[in-house]
């Protein structure tokens, strides 16, 4: 008899449907949609049967599922650890979670200073999110901010940061704008002509002052995992949220179907893991700086997946 699948960490696309049009959204054009309520119930069970242990919930935009409350309660009544990224807008709706201490730690999307965010997301979009940052920092729940490296934010960083931490902010996740989705017909918002130390010298001058990154480590390992699974917004597993964007055809299985078990672990036991990531991940206390480093996942390459 096999042993007892222990997949302790769960992404999950919660819902692709979402209250804002971003210009670099990494899902724009793409189908949108959820899966119904007693399903996402369903899920939420199968992923402690299989050892879940945390559940972090994206978008889309998490807050706009009318049944998010009930999934977050059950999730939370199962001894499940969830985290929710959000891009903040929506703060009648996010505080009850906070309050009630639903939710361990809330991520907030930014994209730059208040010109270049509200250009990507809409006019009042930064006076929105950062209202509700300061909402979540006075009800004491951790919050990461996640600040996106763009053509438009890469000189502005550390007035964004700076801003942050006068609010109260401790933690933030930079991340290199990804070239998928929307950014296709934005090329403005890539940052042309600068390789991974070049982005990474102007990122730290800024920062420097503000957060310790002198002892900057850094990962470039493939994080793909038997102990990992990401579900996508049809309830479809994945081996990394990577690989669910782009490359439709590595999907594992569906979550409820009655053999996932057997399959996610003849899906582990037979994969080439690469050496490495596509993505450079820079990180020191409170900070994490993740950064471009190839055109395509090494995984998706000669056949590995």
């Amino acid at each position: 008899m096999s042993e007892p699948l222990v997949i302790e960490d769960w992404s999950w696309e919660i819902t692709r449907n979402c209250n804002q049009r971003c210009a670099h959204c990494i899902i724009g054009g793409q189908e949108t949609g959820e899966i119904n309520t007693a399903d996402a119930l369903s899920a939420i069970t199968k992923i402690v049967s299989q050892g879940g242990k945390r559940l972090h919930l994206t978008g889309g935009e998490p807050f706009v599922r009318g049944d998010l409350l009930l999934l977050v309660n059950r999730a939370v009544a199962t001894g499940l650890s969830v985290n929710i990224i959000t891009n903040g807008i929506l703060q009648d709706a996010i505080m009850p979670f906070v309050k009630e201490g639903l939710i361990d730690q809330i991520g907030i999307s930014i994209d730059g200073n208040k010109t270049a965010h509200d250009h990507i997301r809409g006019h009042g979009s930064y006076r929105k999110t950062v209202s509700t940052v300061k909402a979540i920092v006075e009800a004491v729940l951790p919050v990461t901010v996640y600040l996106t490296i763009n053509s438009l934010s890469i000189y502005h960083l550390g007035e964004v940061v700076s801003e942050m931490i006068e609010l109260g902010v401790r933690s933030f996740h930079l991340n290199d704008i990804n070239i998928e989705g929307r950014v296709k017909s934005n090329h403005y918002l890539e940052i042309n002509g600068l390789d991974e130390k070049e982005k990474l010298e102007i990122i730290s001058s800024q920062l420097d002052p503000l957060v310790e990154i002198s002892d900057l480590s850094v990962d470039r390992s493939c994080t793909i995992s038997p102990k990992i699974a990401y579900v996508d917004f049809k309830g479809h597993v994945y081996a990394c949220t990577e690989l669910a964007r782009t490359n439709l055809t590595s999907m594992i299985a569906p979550l409820l179907d009655e053999d996932f078990a057997d399959r996610f672990r003849s899906y582990h036991s037979s994969i080439m893991k690469p050496d490495k990531c596509r993505y450079s991940l820079y990180s020191t206390s409170g900070m994490d700086i993740c950064l471009n480093c190839s055109g395509s996942c090494p995984a998706m390459k000669g056949g590995l997946i």
